[in-house]
């Protein structure tokens, strides 16, 4: 990882080293993002992002643990509520 000291502008811009630049490959025109990570600011290419930022953004807690036979007892009652005989009211034909 390098670093690089530089200064943010009156206009609130960034100025990146050229150094810095070539080697990410940052071409005028290069779109980036900003984001806060841990007090700090991470400056990366726009549409970087990895499954593992997606996945933090989605769920913002990790679900529970589960085994296989929960989740098999969780689809068998979800699968038994759907087409229960007594979910329609007395009288109605379906077919």
């Amino acid at each position: 990882m390098s670093n690089a000291e530089t200064h943010i502008t009156k206009q609130g811009s960034v100025p990146l080293s050229k150094e810095l630049r070539e080697k990410l490959g940052f071409l005028p025109g290069t779109r980036v993002e900003c984001l806060e990570e841990n007090g700090s600011l991470v400056i990366r290419r726009a549409g970087g992002h990895t499954s593992r930022d997606i996945h933090d953004a989605v769920f913002e807690e990790a679900p529970a643990s589960r085994s296989v036979q929960d989740m098999d007892h969780g689809i068998q009652d979800i699968v038994t509520r759907k087409h229960a005989r007594d979910r329609w009211p007395t009288g109605v034909v379906t077919d």
